[in-house]
């Protein structure tokens, strides 16, 4: 992860990031530029959109032994109905301290 202060992004209109840095440095570079819009993110937080923000707090074990069932093209559904799925990972959460 890399945190900028202050810092400024070049973005076109298909949302590709061109540039980023500190904003004295892309002001120096961009100098000679026209830009269509500029948005003040100030106080904001900006990631880029493939970051994957699906993120679980505790880990509390694996699920590996849903993998066979998965290959042996069980859907979710069936998993679930198994005993397992996210369902089996909660219940793990009872007996750790």
């Amino acid at each position: 992860m890399c945190i900028i202060e202050n810092g400024s992004m070049i973005i076109d209109f298909d949302g590709i990031i061109h540039d980023i840095g500190p904003t004295q440095l892309i002001s120096e570079k961009y100098k000679d530029s026209k830009f269509i819009q500029e948005i003040n993110c100030e106080g904001k937080s900006i990631i880029p959109g493939f970051v994957d923000a699906h993120t679980h707090a505790c880990f509390a074990g694996d699920r590996i032994h849903e993998f066979l069932m998965k290959l042996e093209g069980k859907n979710y559904l069936e998993i679930h109905q198994a005993g397992g799925g996210i369902y089996f990972t909660v219940l793990l959460l009872k007996y750790i301290d």
